[in-house]
């Protein structure tokens, strides 16, 4: 026991020490009902460029959880695991490569997305089954159809790794706000959009801008008050496409002169179609989910996040490699250590980067088919 608390203490040093490399970045996600079904949106907010890959992930897939401690230093924790097989087909956005993704959406329409929250404070009770926030994401679109799974399930385990709330909706448009503070499970149901405070706080900001009019009331992130009005005016007698209007929702959250967002995602739920663009390449791209064959014996699908193409790019995802997942997973683990507290903080733990690349990156090597 004390050694489990030993690494219980550790898990939450490199969670502060983490707070120096994202403390910067923003992120916003929301949930609009058109006449032709919901359309959920993402914007992915840094300073710097993302990178990562696409990942196009099977259903039937044997996994076992890990955790933020093992994968990144290297370290048993002795926790309860979790295995599972995968239900359900999904569509994801990895910064980190395979199986670790920042969010996504499922065959059965349910969608799932992190936003930073610095007050994060994750429950630590490791009597329960422990894993990786960003496997959690996947554990999540692997499992679960609706938004009353995933919050049951939040109250089951237990998550370790930095600071994130969360947004999930579902096919029938229910949807909800997740998030961990002071280490209890907090949910608000049916929320329709999230930034970067705590969702009872940003209703607090805009309690105060409806009493004032006063857009210094909000301070200097007025997203969620410019996100709200965009989703409050949609008109859907509008000639002007479900899709099209969700990018302009997506533009309201990434308000000039503090533009910062480097994707941005809009999730048809209806038409299984995914919409995304980058700072790298403005073309709005698409991706039709109907035309991937999710059963485990078929290839696993790849895509650079940063792709050049425009249009349709579901004929262009490329077939699973470790060498292809090894080369994506890499840009993202050194953007994550180039902060310098993080690399400080890894070096005085005696982490040599190689050896986290390669336990990140091996780690779909653990994973089967096993329908």
């Amino acid at each position: 026991m004390k050694s489990t608390n030993k690494l219980k203490a550790t898990s939450l040093a490199i969670i502060f020490v983490l707070l120096g490399a994202i403390n910067s970045i923003a992120c916003s996600s929301f949930a609009l009902k058109t006449k032709t079904g919901m359309i959920y949106g993402r914007n992915l907010d840094s300073p710097d460029r993302i990178t990562g890959s696409i990942f196009i992930n099977k259903r039937g897939v044997y996994k076992e959880s890990i955790t933020f401690i093992e994968l990144y230093l290297g370290r048993k924790l002795d926790v309860p695991r979790l295995n599972w097989i995968s239900n359900y087909g999904s569509i994801t956005f990895n910064n980190m490569g395979a199986e670790f993704p920042d969010g996504g959406m499922n065959e059965a329409g349910l969608f799932f997305e992190e936003m930073t929250l610095l007050e994060t404070q994750y429950p630590t009770n490791y009597t329960t089954p422990t894993m990786h926030m960003e496997q959690w994401i996947q554990y999540v679109l692997d499992n679960f159809a609706t938004v009353e799974e995933v919050v049951e399930n939040a109250k089951k385990i237990s998550i370790d790794g930095w600071n994130w709330h969360y947004f999930v909706a579902d096919k029938s448009g229910k949807s909800a706000v997740i998030e961990f503070l002071n280490g209890k499970v907090v949910v608000t149901m049916g929320a329709s959009l999230l930034c970067n405070s705590s969702y009872s706080d940003e209703l607090i900001m805009v309690d105060k801008y409806s009493k004032t009019n006063s857009l210094d009331s909000l301070g200097k992130d007025k997203r969620f008050l410019f996100g709200k009005q965009a989703i409050e005016n949609y008109n859907e007698n509008s000639n002007k496409s479900a899709v099209d209007y969700g990018f302009e929702i997506l533009k309201a959250l990434d308000p000039e002169p503090l533009s910062i967002t480097q994707l941005s995602k809009i999730y048809d739920v209806g038409n299984q179609r995914v919409y995304f663009k980058t700072t790298k390449d403005t073309e709005i791209k698409s991706i039709d989910l109907n035309e991937f064959d999710f059963s485990c014996d078929a290839p696993r699908k790849m895509l650079g996040v940063n792709t050049d193409l425009k249009g349709n790019v579901t004929d262009r995802f490329s077939n699973y490699t470790a060498n292809l997942n090894l080369e994506s997973e890499k840009q993202g683990v050194f953007s994550f250590v180039k902060n310098p507290d993080v690399k400080a903080y890894l070096e005085s733990e005696g982490v040599i980067n190689q050896e986290m690349i390669d336990r990140i990156a091996g780690f779909p090597s653990k994973t089967y088919c096993k329908e």
